[in-house]
């Protein structure tokens, strides 16, 4: 856990190294891949327990509201909630927005869906705000100065560590640097990295405000400050844009909740439609991985076309005695 040694790591960001080969191959296999329009309503026909059915998606787009009717052979997957959902955006000298009135599209669907069937989840319990919000920011930087202090203080080469975290920081601030560059058509000389706070309501130690408050320059000045940089801090500001990112929902996943409140991969009769995403009912597996992602995708879509394949199984740390004698040695350390 302290190294994350069993991470496995893209060359890029994630976008770039998973998200974009896979819309490519989609769209050369002819699927209708649409931007800027989201599904803000679906019908279901549930006069039959047995045989529960989506019959029509209903959109919203940059032309306006308009259906998809699906013939009996269609099957929709739908996606439940975001982590990402009412992200606000700061910059330098701005620091980001709460949006608390859900303007998201993600957590609107949930809602609209939920109301037509008792099994189909209950939204409103990840909704407590105050509760599951992270702020992140993300540092440009134009110049290796904090880059390659970073690595020399840490031992680690970009790319090669895990999360660096200030334990005793007021808003328990982590960064982590990733390979660079990150993205494929960074300019040159243009390195970035990526940190969060949880306890973002609280003042700084280097700065005299809440976290939530603070521009992104503030950020970094306290980002300097628990790193021990003070004798570099104006080359860092001079040659550091910093986009500080508030996310609502940030661990919305790990919320108090009951079984009912997440609905089941395939709710109870369901033939041709299925939930995906953190937000559905898989017992015993891990939330906040792409594994669970995943594991709920193949549930659905082995189940509803028929794929004669194993699901790989969930992990099961605590039945193994190593992995329990490894995690208590770390716990002492």
């Amino acid at each position: 856990m302290h190294t994350l040694a069993g991470v496995r790591r893209t060359k890029y960001n994630q976008y770039d190294s998973i998200a974009r080969p896979i819309q490519s191959w989609l769209a050369d296999r002819g699927v209708d891949v649409r931007f800027g329009a989201r599904v803000v309503d679906v019908d279901f026909d549930q006069s039959d327990p047995n045989d529960r059915r989506v019959t029509r998606l209903h959109l919203r787009g940059r032309d306006g509201e308009t259906t998809i009717a699906l013939a009996r052979d269609d099957v929709a997957m739908l996606t439940l909630g975001s982590i990402a959902a009412d992200a606000g955006f700061g910059g330098n000298d701005a620091a980001p927005e709460l949006i608390r009135d859900r303007r998201d599209g993600a957590w609107a669907l949930w809602d609209a869906i939920a109301g037509k069937a008792d099994d189909f989840g209950r939204p409103h319990a990840f909704y407590n705000v105050d509760e599951n919000k992270w702020e992140s920011f993300t540092l440009t930087m134009r110049g290796r100065a904090l880059l390659d202090r970073i690595a020399k203080f840490s031992g680690n080469a970009p790319g090669a560590g895990a999360l660096m975290t200030f334990f005793q920081s007021k808003w328990l601030m982590s960064i982590v640097v990733p390979y660079q560059p990150h993205f494929p058509d960074m300019p040159p000389d243009t390195y970035t990295l990526w940190g969060y706070g949880l306890f973002i309501d609280e003042k700084g130690d280097y700065v005299d405000k809440p976290m939530a408050q603070c521009t992104g320059r503030e950020i970094l000045r306290e980002l300097v400050g628990q790193l021990g940089f003070d004798d570099a801090l104006e080359e860092i500001i001079a040659t550091t844009d910093v986009t500080p990112v508030m996310l609502p929902y940030a661990s919305a996943m790990f919320a108090r909740r009951i079984a009912e409140d997440r609905p089941l991969v395939l709710p109870e009769g369901a033939r041709n439609f299925a939930f995906l995403g953190q937000w559905v009912e898989m017992p015993e597996d891990v939330v906040y991985t792409v594994e669970y992602s995943v594991h709920c995708a193949m549930h659905a879509v082995y189940r509803l076309f028929g794929v004669e394949k194993p699901i790989p199984p969930i992990y099961r740390g605590l039945a193994e005695p190593k992995v329990a004698l490894g995690a208590l040695r770390s716990a002492y350390r």
